[in-house]
């Protein structure tokens, strides 16, 4: 008894000031409770009980992989955007791209011509709001601007801070007289965006993010205030509307899934080619959703999405007053149910039996997990369901149990619930109370080995859903244990692609070999699964593969806490195009220059692999995201 009443005492103080493992969980439980979409399938997930319309309009252009002259997009493609999207006079035009280097304009230049879009533009009446990332490079002291308080900040105001900033050119900051936001975004521990940044002190300067800049230009506020109360909450103010901060300074959103956001998104060759016509006087949020341009993240919707579809949640979800948000003394009031519920229960348990007495746990569990959901779902107001539940099943189990039995139970369960939202390495570590450091950058040699199912996106418009995760479990299964029998690490999983290093993060001697050897038994296994008859019902597609050898940045990137271990790298990319190659080619397997030249001189024992050229291939990148190569 003494032990459950000091571990609901814990569990009260753990409410009050979560530790990182805690606020990772509650976290996940927030993104359950949020509703994924409206019951017709279509509207955006916004609170049910909340009013819906927005005072404008927002929207969403996905730019192409190729431009208008059939190569890569570029930055004359862009202009021709813009002038497309100012027929439509948009109150605000977004980037969620960062348009730095090469900056000079000679006159018929594509920079020139950009340039020229933009100020007609902005003469037209339109508001151009470039995006910029952080660095380590201090600001330049004479930015144009920098006196117009867009952003006015009270004192000691949550917010990130950075020693410098990658800038748009200068040119486009004249045009915007210093207008910008910022379009870096991070994850918390596992990796998942559920939150945004307000603003972030360069040098401290306070600049605002994108989606916060897009909102207090299209309401035509002159600035956003910045503060935080006497009890540590955070707060931004947008003309009438306040949003809740984290100490940390950011603020959370609602993801939409992509069938619900589909009304506000278009194609840029779309746009283009004059097949979609915006309305006028909407904002407007132009950026990418490819996976070369490295805008994808993770959320409660699924593994990776655009960037710009979570600044266009943020934008309609503050326009329409309806954020998600703590109550404003939720940790208090979650610690004082945690400690009465839990209380009443210990007492209950004590005069009925162990079968009566867990069930009325259970029952009040199941309670206070609906009042959350109904908060969620009704008025966008977060109530954890983590501690108050762990502190019902901890009372009633300490009641029933001796106390060194109940002691592991209590344990057990944590650690299980916590094996829901976070990886088994984490919490294995969180567990031995060690700190989880974050990996620096580094540069060294990788080979990127890509994977995708062919005809994959006409299987699931014919394949039962649960029939499709059934096959995709098997495949996937089969998959990764090759890429990990063969050494290499399963850097993620999206959609029915497999994404794989080797030589990384540990050393891999001779992991070109590695990479080609795990490429044919993964063609081997995977043709051996589509011979079987599930497998041929389905019409399964055979399985593509593109590897490439090369130099690559590796580490964790994000902020604070909340970080991801991910590889940048031409190799990178050029895998990724070379998979896609497959198709054009009619191959299954395509390995690029240098892991071919590596190839030849094989270091490994074991069966020569026949390789046969196909002349020089030229693959295209976004610009900024690596040069052509053959």
């Amino acid at each position: 008894m003494l032990a459950g009443l000091a571990g609901l005492l814990l569990l009260a103080f753990a409410a009050l000031d979560p530790p990182d493992a805690l606020t990772v969980t509650q976290e996940r439980a927030f993104d359950a409770l949020l509703p994924a979409t409206m019951p017709d399938g279509t509207a955006p997930a916004l609170p049910a009980g909340l009013p819906r319309a927005t005072p404008l309009e927002v929207h969403v252009v996905e730019i192409a992989r190729t431009g208008i002259d059939g190569g890569p997009w570029g930055r004359r493609d862009l202009a021709a955007l813009i002038d497309k999207l100012t027929l439509a006079r948009p109150v605000a035009i977004g980037l969620d791209i960062l348009i730095a280097g090469n900056c000079d304009a000679p006159p018929g230049s594509a920079t020139a011509a950009l340039y020229q879009s933009m100020q007609h533009a902005i003469d037209l009446g339109s508001t151009i709001i470039p995006g910029f990332l952080l660095a380590d490079e201090p600001l330049a002291t004479n930015l144009p601007g920098f006196d117009t308080p867009r952003l006015a900040v009270m004192a000691d105001a949550p917010a990130w801070t950075a020693a410098g900033a990658d800038l748009p050119c200068p040119a486009i900051l004249d045009m915007t007289n210093g207008q910008m936001g910022l379009i870096a975004i991070a994850g918390d521990l596992a990796g998942r965006v559920s939150s945004l940044p307000a603003a972030v002190f360069v040098a401290g300067r306070p600049l605002p993010s994108l989606s916060i800049e897009m909102v207090r230009t299209a309401l035509g506020i002159s600035a956003s205030v910045l503060g935080r109360t006497t009890d540590g909450r955070g707060w931004l103010r947008l003309g009438t509307r306040t949003l809740d901060l984290t100490p940390a300074g950011d603020f959370r959103f609602a993801a939409t899934p992509p069938a619900s956001r589909a009304h506000r998104t278009h194609s840029a060759s779309d746009i283009l080619s004059g097949a979609v016509t915006l309305p006028q006087g909407a904002i407007v949020l132009i950026g990418s959703a490819l996976p070369e341009s490295g805008g994808l993240r993770a959320s409660r919707i699924g593994p990776l999405h655009p960037t710009v579809h979570f600044q266009a949640d943020a934008v309609e979800q503050i326009l329409a007053e309806t954020l998600p948000t703590r109550l404003q003394n939720g940790p208090e009031v979650e610690a004082v149910v945690a400690l009465v519920a839990g209380m009443a229960l210990m007492a209950l348990c004590l005069q009925v039996s162990p079968v009566v007495g867990f069930a009325t746990a259970l029952a009040a569990a199941s309670g206070w997990l609906a009042v959350c959901a109904y908060a969620a779902q009704e008025n966008g107001l977060l109530l954890d369901p983590v501690v108050p539940i762990a502190a019902m099943v901890l009372a009633s189990a300490s009641a029933i149990l001796s106390a060194a039995v109940k002691s592991r139970i209590a344990a057990r369960r944590l650690g299980a619930r916590m094996r829901k939202h976070l990886p088994a390495a984490v919490v294995s570590r969180l567990a031995g109370g060690e700190d989880i450091p974050r990996v620096a950058g580094e540069m060294r040699e990788v080979t990127a080995l890509f994977t995708d199912i062919a005809g994959f996106s006409t299987m699931t418009r014919r394949v039962e859903p649960e029939a499709l995760v059934a096959l995709l479990d098997q495949y996937m299964t089969h998959v990764t244990e090759l890429v990990e029998r063969h050494g290499g690490m399963v850097d993620k999983i999206v959609g029915d692609a497999v994404h794989a290093l080797f030589n990384a993060p540990e050393t891999l001697a001779g992991h070109v070999d590695h990479a080609l050897a795990c490429a044919v038994d993964i063609q081997t296994a995977t043709e051996a699964l589509r011979a079987s008859d599930i497998f041929r019902a389905a019409e399964f597609g055979h399985t593509r593969i593109g590897i490439e050898t090369g130099m690559a940045i590796l580490g964790d990137v994000g902020h604070g806490t909340r970080f991801d271990y991910t590889a940048h790298g031409d190799a990178v990319n050029m895998a990724a195009r070379l998979q896609e190659a497959n198709k054009e080619l009619g191959s299954r397997i395509l390995i690029g220059p240098r892991a071919t030249e590596l190839a030849k001189t094989p270091t490994l024992p074991g069966p020569e692999i026949d390789l046969r050229s196909f002349g020089r291939l030229t693959v295209s990148f976004l610009p900024g995201y690596g040069p052509p190569a053959p």
